[in-house]
């Protein structure tokens, strides 16, 4: 009901519609204040088939993007686990409302009305999708806040049965009258129940439509279903000029041949149809291809002989030619038969104006493509750039591509998948056919050109937004490095174009693409450099990435323009490329050259394409990684393929498949590729090992070769030899710096964490941004900095939440900034969009951020028992949600300690974590090296603790580098009591960032204060109180730096320093000890000092 909280972030307004089985609501998103409409099931929806099946179609729906298809912005699942749609609210009316008024409608408008329609149904045709349930209620004109129109096609694949075979005929009660769906507007072979249905039916529906708008008679309507069932197999329709006269004698004809009962007989491509009209009324629309193998192949299976589809004696087989007795006066009016009882609504309603559930799409990719740039006009928006005459627009003839299908889609949409008959993976999402030919050979044809990717335009991040269009760039070129070959030096990326530093340096420059002549000076160097160039423009909004590229040649001229949108930037880079692969664009090999191959672990671009696309889905969780890695997981690539399979279920918290590598190969590639990858999941470093990857790298003349073997060494020294595994990581990222590969162990993260806690941290990671501007990780090591350099991180971290939403430790890390910066709305809106993700790991990261929020909000006690409640492991666990449960437990600990129970909760982490055998923690728990010492020194078992941490170490990496080891040998100490010798070891980490200073702050303090230096117990603090946001204005470092005011005589600093943490915490749901002590230190710090009192 109204005012109702669902899915933890969306409050229900208002009904906009209602079917058999869901209502439609309009709701207010809590996050952003924004109104959504929102689709449900109705609660008496008990099936469990049924549930499925709501989101299942909806998912698959999510596939057709295109400006004037209406899209979704996500499935969510609610507190009693129905799936709920999530879709724009959008104003306006149906074309049914306009003929309810209208009657009729001349040529011209509506030609430029259903001109983008057409193309819609079209390019869904191009990606395997049939509507089913075209109709005039599901044409809809939107209202945009500018004040222009454009056309929306509703219910594209949104839980609605069309197809009438026999087992919809018994389960909807078609049988005994009642309807399912719209049957006026079906096609011939949807009545007679076939199962082979394919685009034609959309043809028909939209030639009955045409007919309907021109003529002002549906001529299929009928007062019951038989009638309509009767009229739609076997009535003669009146020509069209008959009933509308003045109509032009070919779109009679037109119209005639797309009412054809034979399908055959039909136009077989919407593109003949578009072209027609467009003669006639040019007019604005979005450029498309054929449609998809699969549809295809249907059809040809279709024209087969087969008693399958028996069809009643003396069926017409062409509308056009019916004779003119027996034509039907039926009424005028356009009206359809009963909603459908299996349908959800589409919340239109009739009348001149209404809110319609409309969505734009966030989630899969959509194309355009113009071989020529020109500005788009008239009153209907297609979205798109307009094409005019029919010589640049059959250009797009040629082969389709097959697709990747989420699944069979029982309802309004169907979707057919099909695969290669070469044994090659099905085409990539997005991918919508051939590209336009253009005449003449590639620039890009012969082996030696470069195809260069300067900055892009970017809008919609924050300024300065170059960074973006850097990303972006280098993406495509990514892409296009594969497709040519895969050998580096055929693409130029943005860091490559600007001639900055080839790795890390004191020097590197200040976000190099903000500079306001960077995106000149990269399209410059483009046109001098390369033979081609791919110049583009990328947006962000809240539904997710849209892509705008043009191909030119070195001289500036256009090739080919083209245009994608997804939920991750890859996802929308991706779908714009799509279009502009051929032999005149960028043309793709046919193998990778050996030499790639070799490290590639295969010779087939598509498989490689693959595990780009996996690289960059980890890179940009915006919600899309599941779905990625479904489509990696039966390709091959050797060992690559059984380490994405690994780190998929890893990172998605689901158990692990068993790795085996083979052992066959015995070439450098593969022995290298081996080491690293048992290294990673495994924890094994066969004697020897660190010594052959360095001779591999030695001896390999391929810059990415020579890379991939130096940082897979890098992994296996960095717990042993941290030194020489720094210096392998900067042989790495000078060798390729802008090499995207080696999983967890790639060359820039794995220096940039080697770095952190180093004076070179800071060029080496302006380094990284600069060369990998796409990856999340980037951006996100800003928000581990420490002190001053705080303040500045927190629009660092966005980027990478920009990016990738839906990575736990990016929404983490910035919750945490936001709090430092005292904006508890932001944070608390991160912690619930996580919970979007749709992941069991989400719900838990979801309770690491609302544990925070309730500690910045002083409800002390309520986090910690959320925290104790989501630390526990679950037998369901794995992977990536044992960590997030580990990092509750951390969170645990700290309220503990501010409560005063720090040993209680350090001894429940021991028995959770550390004493099961198998231990529940593993090498890839960054935090383990910080936090397990100083969970042992706080515990009561401290010395069994540390002896067990060591035991399992040598499994147990992680971050280790020497100041971790620095650290667990202070902690060793100061458990012990031997604070002067935890002093020595402690000492030097607070020479350059203070990161180890939060882990343990109250030892490191005792331990300086004790020893006599006060300076560096100050400096912990001094970091320390950097994070009082997290604790509602203050922190216990407060209370020790106000102790120490007041014993230096520096009463105002005291009390103001007391009267912060007493503000602070005064209203706390539990009463941390300290707070106690600081009233009575302010309390005294307010009495004149002893001499001003003697003085009087």
């Amino acid at each position: 009901m109204s005012g109702t909280l669902v899915g933890a972030r969306y409050r229900l307004e208002r009904v906009l519609g209602e079917g058999g089985m869901g209502v439609v609501w309009a709701a207010t998103e809590l996050l952003t204040n924004e109104l959504y409409a929102l689709k449900l099931l109705k609660d008496d929806v008990e099936d469990p088939d049924a549930r499925r099946r709501f989101g299942h179609e909806a998912r698959a729906a999510q596939a057709v993007r295109h400006p004037n298809v209406v899209t979704i912005h996500g499935v969510i699942e609610l507190e009693d686990e129905r799936p709920a749609i999530v879709m724009e609210l959008l104003h306006g009316e149906t074309l049914r409302d306009v003929l309810s008024r209208e009657h009729r409608l001349a040529l011209a408008p509506l030609i430029e009305l259903l001109a983008p329609v057409i193309a819609a149904v079209g390019a869904a045709h191009a990606q395997g999708v049939v509507h089913r349930d075209l109709k005039p209620e599901n044409i809809f004109l939107a209202r945009q806040p500018t004040g222009s129109r454009i056309v929306k096609i509703l219910d594209f694949g949104i839980a609605k049965v069309t197809a009438l075979d026999g087992e919809t005929m018994r389960t909807t009660g078609l049988t005994t009258g009642k309807v399912l769906g719209t049957p006026a507007y079906m096609a011939p072979e949807q009545v007679y129940g076939q199962t082979d249905l394919d685009h034609r039916v959309d043809v028909w529906a939209l030639g009955l439509v045409l007919y309907q708008a021109l003529s002002g008679v549906l001529p299929t309507h009928g007062d019951n279903i038989g009638q309509v069932f009767r009229n739609v197999t076997a009535r003669p329709f009146p020509p069209l000029d008959e009933l509308a006269p003045g109509t032009p004698p070919e779109v009679t004809e037109l119209v005639a041949r797309m009412l054809a009962r034979e399908r055959a007989d039909r136009p077989q491509d919407l593109r003949e149809v578009i072209e027609l009209l467009d003669g006639i009324c040019p007019s604005t629309w979005q450029p498309f291809g054929p449609p998809a193998a699969s549809l295809l192949a249907v059809g040809a299976a279709a024209h087969r002989p087969s008693a399958a589809s028996p069809r009643p004696a003396g069926a017409a087989s062409a509308a056009g030619q019916a004779p003119a007795q027996g034509a039907s006066s039926a009424s005028a009016s356009p009206s359809a038969l009963p909603g459908s009882a299996g349908s959800s609504g589409s919340a239109g309603t009739s009348g001149s104006s209404s809110d319609v559930v409309v969505s734009e799409a966030s989630t899969g990719p959509a194309t355009k493509v113009s071989p020529l740039p020109t500005s788009a006009q008239g009153p209907w928006q297609s979205g798109v750039v307009r094409t005019r005459g029919a010589r640049a627009r059959l250009a797009w003839i040629g082969g389709a591509a097959a697709l990747v299908a989420a699944g069979a889609i029982a309802g309004t949409i169907a979707a057919v998948s099909g695969g290669r008959s070469d044994g090659q993976a099905a085409g990539e999402p997005g991918e919508t056919g051939r590209p336009p030919l253009v005449p003449g050979s590639s620039p890009l044809a012969a082996p030696q050109t470069k195809l260069a990717c300067p900055v892009w335009r970017a809008t919609g991040a924050e300024a300065p937004a170059g960074w973006l269009g850097a990303a972006g760039a280098a993406v495509a070129c990514e892409r296009a490095r594969v497709l040519l070959g895969g050998e580096p030096e055929r693409t130029l990326v943005p860091a490559e174009l600007l001639d900055l530093p080839r790795g890390p340096a004191d020097t590197f420059p200040v976000d190099p693409y903000g500079a306001p002549d960077a995106r000149a000076r990269s399209v410059a160097a483009a046109q001098q450099r390369a033979a081609a160039y791919l110049d583009g423009e990328v947006t962000w909004s809240a539904g997710g990435f849209t892509v705008g590229l043009s191909l030119h040649r070195a001289d500036g001229s256009v090739l080919a323009n083209a245009s994608g949108r997804g939920r991750g930037l890859y996802e929308a880079v991706r779908a714009a490329m799509a279009p502009l692969r051929g032999p005149a664009l960028i043309p793709q090999a046919s193998e990778l050259v050996p030499a790639v191959a070799s490290w590639a672990r295969t010779t087939d671009p598509v498989v490689a394409l693959a595990g780009i696309d996996l690289t960059m889905a980890f890179a940009h969780n915006a919600g899309g990684l599941p779905e990625e890695c479904q489509r990696f997981a039966p390709l091959g690539a050797a060992e690559l393929g059984a380490e994405g399979r690994w780190l998929c279920a890893y990172v998605l918290g689901r158990p692990a498949p068993k790795v085996e590598l083979p052992a066959g190969d015995l070439s450098a590639a593969a022995v290298a590729t081996r080491l690293r990858i048992d290294y990673l999941v495994h924890r094994v470093v066969p004697p020897g090992a660190a010594q052959r990857l360095q001779e591999i790298a030695a001896g390999e003349l391929t810059p990415r070769g020579r890379a991939l073997a130096a940082v897979s060494a890098s992994c296996l020294l960095g717990a042993t030899d941290a030194r020489a595994a720094r210096e392998l990581a900067i042989v790495a990222v000078q060798s390729e710096p802008k090499n995207p590969e080696g999983g967890l162990c790639n060359p820039w993260e794995q220096l940039v964490t080697l770095e952190r806690d180093t004076a070179a941290a800071e060029g080496t990671l302006r380094a990284m941004q600069a060369w990998v501007p796409w990856n999340s990780y980037a951006w996100l090591e800003a928000g581990f900095a420490d002190g001053a350099r705080a303040a500045g991180a927190r629009s660092l971290v966005r980027r990478a939440y920009l990016l990738s939403p839906y990575d736990t430790q990016v929404a983490d890390t910035l919750a945490v900034s936001e709090l430092t910066a005292g904006d508890r709305s932001a944070a608390r809106g991160i912690a619930l969009a996580l919970r979007g993700g749709g992941l069991p790991l989400h719900q838990v990261a979801s309770d690491l951020l609302l544990v925070r929020v309730e500690s910045s909000e002083a409800r002390f006690a309520a986090a910690l028992a959320r925290a104790r409640r989501a630390s526990q492991i679950s037998k369901d666990d794995s992977g990536w949600v044992r960590a997030q449960r580990f990092e509750i437990g951390w969170r645990a600990l700290e309220l503990a300690v501010l409560l005063g129970r720090g040993r209680l909760i350090a001894n429940e982490l021991v028995a959770r974590f550390l004493e099961p055998d198998p231990t529940l923690l593993d090498g890839h728990f960054a935090s383990v090296p910080m936090r397990i010492p100083a969970i042992c020194a706080r515990s009561s078992v401290s010395a069994r603790c540390f002896a067990r941490f060591r035991a399992l170490r040598p499994s147990l990496p992680g971050a280790i580098t020497e100041d971790t080891e620095a650290f667990l040998l202070g902690a060793e100490r100061y458990a012990r009591r031997d604070l002067a010798g935890a002093a020595r070891a402690w000492r030097p980490l607070l020479a350059g960032r203070q990161a180890l200073a939060a882990a343990l702050p109250e030892a490191m303090v005792e331990v300086f204060e004790r020893t006599g230096a006060v300076s560096l117990a100050e400096l912990v603090d001094e970091q320390i109180m950097q994070r009082a946001g997290e604790l509602h204005g203050a922190t216990l470092a407060h209370a020790r730096s106000a102790r120490r005011a007041f014993a230096r005589g520096e009463r105002e600093l005291a009390l103001r320093l007391a009267e912060q943490v007493i503000a602070a915490w005064a209203t706390a749901d539990e009463t941390p000890p300290a707070l106690a002590e600081l009233q009575r230190l302010a309390a005294a710090a307010r009495k004149p000092a002893p001499d001003a009192h003697n003085a009087q």
